[in-house]
């Protein structure tokens, strides 16, 4: 193919409009033989760092290394004196585009660093910002693509470095999880932020785990934003600062409609919310009315209360298929998935099962699958994350109840009537409480303000109902 077009333009290295040549394109497009790079590297003795993409900036380098990342295409021209360093027009070097690849085999970077330093002379810059701020190690990290990240910190990645949105390492693995998740099967937000403490430890990188970005968030609250109570266990276990945190709003997802049609993604934002909550208060943290509130709009805004009218219990039992699966599923070691819908009441499912049993169990792949299999990829989820926060919605919506009702019942009578309530209407109860008290605040600056934190009592013989709070009873 190189001779027949040699023979068409009469120069092998014919030159487009562009800037764009014979030679770029064999960079781009070549395969693992060869044969057309080393021809012009060879016999036309083409300097690979004299021919940039005008327009882009780009070197054959780069162009190699963002069609074909894993070929030796790459690894010839750094044999031939490229330059690993050089930037494009957007600030990109050739370690960027390999970072922004995805997965990249780690005998590749070996490969790479090891040419570059010992014949081209030229050792590979790992901390060379592109225009937005981003180093290789940023990119590498969200992409889920922590074999490369680990690689960049043992060669002196620094992880504290901000790009200009502010965010450091950490803050990458927290902010972005949900993306990873859907791009990723086998990501774990656990994993990821373990070993950046890990590798960063090994190169004595201390982290800097309190660290705000541009909007002035820590990496703790954006896995609390992002409900993933793994990365948030590791930043406590590592040191993060309780004493000032503020609960952070929910983080919105990217593509509204792709996480509209993942059922999955959903249940394990509510699930992960539930169990970030109990984390945080193990650890001391007082969780108020309004952070209970922003858990709940979280199922109002996936639509887990457009399906409260329909008996989803029933519905599973009643499925054959799935009632078979369901008694070979275990939710921990002690308890199947089919006893947990056989269960009725909310406080005897919170009694067996934890919010991380199911937190694990709705994240397994082959409990996914089995869903899918017996037709109940939605209604398992829904149901599952309905009953799991039942008990967390009755605590919160007892106090605003009570008021509502003058406190003309005891607060055991007002447990009994939450029990027979849907999560929505506990929810309209603490957010009608919540406009309410908006409302006297709003109405006038004399009124003193309300201690949410404090019941009124019944009379004077009974003792006033202790703060609502999260049931976490021994399990």
């Amino acid at each position: 193919m190189i001779n027949y077009l040699c023979q068409i333009y009469g120069y092998v290295n014919y030159i487009g409009e562009d800037g764009y040549t014979h030679f770029h394109a064999a960079c781009q497009y070549n395969d693992d033989e060869l044969h057309a790079v080393e021809m012009f590297l060879k016999l036309r003795r083409m300097d690979p760092n004299n021919c940039l993409l005008p327009k882009t900036g780009d070197s054959p380098l780069h162009l190699a290394l963002m069609e074909r990342p894993h070929q030796l295409a790459p690894l010839k021209l750094l044999l031939y004196g490229a330059d690993p360093n050089v930037a494009n027009a957007r600030g990109l070097t050739p370690l960027h585009c390999i970072c922004n690849s995805g997965p990249v085999d780690e005998w590749f970077l070996v490969l790479f660093f090891e040419i570059a330093a010992r014949l081209s002379n030229r050792p590979v810059k790992v901390d060379v910002a592109d225009d937005s701020g981003r180093t290789p190690l940023h990119l590498a990290l969200a992409n889920g693509d922590m074999s490369t990240t680990a690689f960049l910190l043992r060669h002196g990645a620094n992880p504290n470095r901000a790009n200009e949105a502010g965010e450091t390492a950490l803050h990458a693995v927290c902010k972005y999880p949900r993306q990873l998740i859907i791009m990723t099967s086998d990501y774990s937000e656990f994993d990821s932020t373990q070993a950046l403490f890990e590798h960063s430890h090994e190169r004595y990188w201390p982290l800097r785990v309190d660290a705000r970005d541009n909007e002035g968030r820590t990496p703790l609250q954006w896995a609390v934003a992002n409900h993933t109570p793994d990365a948030l266990q590791v930043l406590l276990d590592h040191g993060a600062d309780l004493a000032g945190f503020v609960y952070p709003a929910a983080n919105h997802c990217d593509d509204e409609e792709d996480c509209e049609r993942m059922i999955d993604v959903k249940s394990r934002q509510l699930l992960g919310a539930l169990l970030c909550a109990e984390r945080l208060a193990e650890r001391g943290y007082e969780l108020t009315r309004g952070d209970a509130l922003q858990i709940m709009r979280l199922f109002a805004r996936h639509g887990f209360f457009e399906g409260a009218d329909v008996d989803l219990r029933s519905s599973l039992l009643e499925n054959e298929a799935f009632a078979s699966r369901a008694r070979k599923l275990t939710v921990n070691k002690d308890v199947l998935l089919h006893d947990v819908i056989q269960l009725r009441r909310a406080e005897e499912v919170n009694k067996r099962v934890t919010y991380e049993d199911m937190f694990d169990f709705v994240n397994n792949d082959v409990s996914r699958f089995e869903f899918d299999k017996v037709g109940a990829e939605e209604a398992c989820p829904l149901y599952l994350c309905e009953i799991m926060s039942r008990r967390f919605f009755q605590s919160w919506a007892l106090e605003p109840f009570w008021k509502m009702i003058r406190y003309r019942l005891p607060l055991e009578m007002c447990e009994i009537i939450l029990g027979n309530l849907k999560n929505e209407d506990l929810y309209k109860i603490c957010l009608a409480d919540q406009v309410q008290e908006d409302s006297k605040k709003d109405a006038t600056a004399s009124v003193t303000k309300c201690d949410s934190n404090k019941r009124p009592r019944e009379s004077e013989d009974q003792e006033a109902p202790k703060k609502a709070k999260i049931y976490y009873e021994e399990h």
